[in-house]
């Protein structure tokens, strides 16, 4: 009997309105129950919640967007960072509704509030791209949330924008706020409640990371490598964090394919969340260097 009712629930069942596009899935409306596990394999709680989150927001994604989600949150936990990241988005989908959601919130609102992207500006294999004049997204988070000694920005660059140009990743532009860009001279430079950058040389494709780890020490990373200083941190300003923006006054020109805030992590854990982003942006086919 127990053989038999095995054999029952190991058909593959899909779900009533489920929408599936050929072998690799484009889903628009829940994958639940059996036919989850049969798609997806078994999923961390948090990517199904990702899932919902997508289709909520009337977007949609495929089977290897979800391995990816997948693999980036589980790697995450074991290597013991995921309670360190307070927001991240991967952009993942198969459209720009859900490259608008992140994968974690712990700190700011549910979906990215988006200014004039539209969905050209999405490719999969890309991310999202920005026009270094007038797009920009707010995730609903003040610097004033982050801690003043203990905060980190980062994210993966696809396409490193017009040389030549400040190309403002995230952040404000107040002095006592907290940003990350990459400057007109190529490089990473990070201003972590300070008034004073600090800036590695870097050629823009890849991982970018800044930190504030203690009331006088801030780094800028670029890949493997990073540079600090001892530039003593200020009280966090009360002003809003921007994406692809430092706040509509500085902009973003190429394309990113995540972003993240979190604590200042130290350098295993920095190391560790390079080589999860890198083997995620590799599993959705996007630029790595």
């Amino acid at each position: 009997m127990r053989i038999k009712l095995f054999a029952f629930f190991a058909l593959p069942l899909l779900a009533f309105g489920q929408v599936r596009v050929g072998e690799t899935g484009a889903y628009s409306s829940p994958v639940i129950g059996i036919e989850a596990i049969r798609v997806s394999g078994f999923l961390a709680p948090e990517t199904i919640n990702w899932q919902m989150a997508v289709i909520a927001n009337g977007g949609s994604f495929s089977r290897n967007d979800s391995r990816a989600v997948n693999y980036f949150v589980t790697e995450c936990k074991r290597a013991g960072i995921w309670t360190l990241i307070d927001r991240v988005n991967l952009f993942a989908g198969r459209n720009l509704n859900a490259a608008l959601v992140p994968v974690k919130a712990a700190l700011g609102t549910s979906t990215e509030t988006n200014s004039n992207f539209v969905e050209a500006d999405f490719n999969a294999a890309i991310g999202l791209t920005g026009n270094g004049s007038t797009k920009l997204l707010t995730p609903g988070v003040n610097a004033n949330q982050t801690a003043q000694n203990d905060t980190s920005l980062f994210a993966w660059i696809t396409n490193a924008g017009t040389a030549g140009t400040n190309r403002w990743i995230i952040g404000t532009l107040l002095a006592s706020g907290c940003t990350l860009f990459h400057s007109s001279t190529n490089q990473t430079s990070a201003r972590i409640h300070c008034g004073s950058p600090v800036n590695h040389a870097s050629t823009g494709v890849g991982f970018v990371f800044g930190a504030r780890t203690a009331a006088a020490l801030q780094l800028a990373r670029y890949n493997s490598s990073e540079t600090t200083d001892t530039t003593a941190s200020t009280s966090p300003a009360n002003a809003a964090i921007s994406v692809f923006s430092s706040g509509a006054a500085a902009y973003h020109s190429g394309a990113l394919g995540a972003y993240g805030i979190g604590k200042g992590m130290d350098g295993t854990q920095r190391a560790a969340l390079q080589a999860i982003l890198l083997q995620t942006m590799t599993m959705l086919g996007r630029p790595t260097a």
